[in-house]
């Protein structure tokens, strides 16, 4: 992950970089808009959860993400069956869509959000999660694949099932009652991050690694890798 590109924003002025509200609670995703990432299981917590927070912010879920720049049916269909999905269970105002955002910006929507939310059923290893940990923010992923690994439960996150609304609405609202938490969370996300995912500490781990199946491999083989360098 490159610390440098995403790192943390003050709150209000990464809200005000991309205009958002100030005031809102706010559950973010940024990915791929695809079924595999379960952004329907978001929309579905969503709606199990209370229009406003105890002190009057309204509770809403920003989703970044798509084919193009603007929040388009037609070039990303998982979008449209979103948006359904957002109307039927009568939370179409409390979902905003802004559609696919360059990598040079994207650091002030992680950053505008209080929890960034990804919980897809099938995740290999997942880039978003560290990303929004780079930039201090609380993440609530699926307990597959990567994610499983990256994201410390109770420490800079939270782990719940895969499709399962209710558990993310449970650990959703866990969050968004203790403000506090959520911030310890985020700090202690970005250090986790500078301290074990930063593109130099994998590469020394990886030269690491090559050097110790060199150092271990039979003599006749370790002769070939080093006349092969």
């Amino acid at each position: 992950t490159n610390v440098e590109r995403f790192r943390p924003v003050p709150r209000d002025e990464a809200r005000h970089q991309v205009g958002l509200d100030h005031t809102d609670l706010l559950i973010t995703y940024v990915g791929r808009m695809l079924p595999r990432k379960d952004v329907r299981n978001i929309v579905r917590a969503l709606a199990l959860l209370p229009t406003l927070t105890a002190d009057g912010r309204r509770i809403k879920l920003l989703i970044v993400g798509g084919e193009s720049s603007a929040p388009d049916r037609s070039s990303t269909p998982e979008i449209g069956v979103l948006q359904d999905l957002a109307g039927d269970l009568g939370v179409a105002e409390r979902v905003q869509f802004v559609g696919k955002r360059q990598p040079d910006v994207l650091r002030d929507y992680y950053s505008a959000g209080d929890i960034v939310v990804t919980t897809p059923w099938y995740e290999p290893f997942g880039l978003t999660p560290l990303e929004a940990m780079a930039c201090g923010r609380p993440v609530i992923g699926s307990a597959v694949g990567g994610i499983a690994f990256t994201v410390q439960d109770g420490v800079t996150g939270l782990l719940v099932p895969p499709r399962d609304p209710r558990a993310l609405a449970a650990a959703l609202s866990q969050l968004i009652a203790q403000p506090t938490l959520r911030e310890q969370m985020g700090r202690a996300a970005r250090a986790r991050v500078e301290r074990e995912f930063t593109w130099a500490t994998v590469a020394a781990r990886t030269a690491a690694l090559y050097d110790e199946l060199i150092e271990t491999a039979p003599t006749a083989l370790r002769s070939r890798s080093v006349g092969a360098l």
